[in-house]
């Protein structure tokens, strides 16, 4: 057998490491300073017009999502846009329509996305190898917005039409009602266009629209989506397949529930209840008034979470088996379940009167 020869690594030198972090510090410093030089050169190019709005490559863009799920765009941008019931959103717009208020949460991008890209190599003599050189880029707030809206408002985006995102140029007081007025409902848009003289290479600019156009453009985007969403989780549901009935996913229960809470739906289905099981046996689904918390349980009359009943039957039948509730929710009971309320608190009172004189309190 031939004899096994162990090659042992030459160590590697203090001073080699020294040098290599050196080199790649200098490098990074570097890219720094072209990020800080590509910032400064877009605020110097932006300024503010005689029309009071900025004008260059930081002019802000507004996102509103008004749907019950977040937006993302991924790749480069990797950008989050929560939902409009999201519970730390302080940033809120509603505007009516058909007798409905349409709340969202809005999002201004009032500076680019910058990144490094290769540009080609340089060979660098304190690491001994060529190192590619990085040219600072940026995304323009246009630019990003645009992504979003291609995203769920176009057939080419993942968002499969899903609609309810409104975008335009300028922050959130573009749709104050004084500057509406002045501009005749007229927001600016973002929109996509091929370059002249390249060779297909597409560009986005800015298109003047009428508001409420573009609201009545989104809502009905998000009712057809709204519709199909629940039609797939009807489907899948009452499906024979054990499988299928598995895949009715959160987000299409959240879709359900906020096209009840919209008026899109009439009554809320099994299918949109957090707590169905994947059997169907989910005749019995009672909601909670106060958190809107759902349960399966046809005995139920108290809500776990927030100890509210969950109807005036449940209200009567909790005061039967002494259960704490509320002053507030007494308070709204009808004729017919107050005096029964009361009869029954008259009756715990007796009785605990007569328990009292009989055990020498009273």
């Amino acid at each position: 057998m031939p004899n096994e020869v162990e090659i042992q690594s030459e160590p590697v030198r203090q001073e080699t490491v020294a040098e290599t972090r050196q080199a790649m510090g200098r490098s990074d410093a570097a890219n720094q300073r072209a990020m800080r030089a590509l910032r400064a050169e877009l605020k110097a190019r932006t300024m503010k017009g005689t029309d009071g709005r900025l004008h260059g490559p930081l002019q802000p863009s507004t996102i509103i999502n008004f749907n019950p799920v977040e937006l993302h765009v991924g790749g480069a941008l990797d950008i989050h846009v929560v939902p409009f019931d999201f519970p730390a959103s302080k940033t809120q717009y509603k505007f009516r329509r058909g007798g409905r208020e349409h709340p969202g949460h809005y999002l201004t991008f009032n500076d680019a996305k910058y990144y490094l890209s290769p540009s080609g190599q340089e060979d660098h003599v304190d690491l001994g190898w060529a190192a590619p050189t990085l040219r600072a880029n940026y995304i323009s707030p246009m630019e990003i917005v645009w992504h979003f809206w291609r995203a769920y408002s176009t057939p080419n985006g993942d968002g499969q039409l899903m609609g309810g995102v409104l975008i335009f140029d300028g922050d959130i007081h573009e749709l104050d009602e004084t500057r509406l007025k002045k501009t005749g409902n007229k927001i600016l848009v973002p929109e996509a266009y091929v370059i002249p003289d390249t060779d297909g290479q597409m560009g986005v600019r800015l298109r003047e629209s009428d508001l409420y156009d573009e609201l009545e453009k989104m809502v009905e985007m998000q009712v057809a989506y709204c519709n199909e969403t629940a039609q797939k989780a009807y489907s899948l549901f009452n499906s024979q397949d054990q499988i299928e009935r598995k895949n009715v996913t959160r987000p299409m229960r959240r879709w359900g529930n906020f096209g009840v809470e919209m008026g899109y739906f009439k009554e809320k289905q099994p299918w949109m209840n957090e707590n169905a099981d994947a059997s169907g046996t989910a005749d019995a689904v009672r909601i909670c008034p106060v958190c809107r918390t759902s349960t399966t349980d046809p005995d139920a009359i108290m809500c776990g979470p927030c100890k509210a009943p969950y109807d005036q039957d449940c209200a009567v039948e909790c005061v039967r088996k002494g259960y704490p509730i509320a002053d507030s929710f007494l308070d709204t009971l009808d004729t017919a379940h107050n005096a029964e309320v009361m009869k029954l608190l008259k009756l715990q009172a007796d009785r605990r009167s007569e328990r009292a004189k009989l055990s020498g309190k009273e």
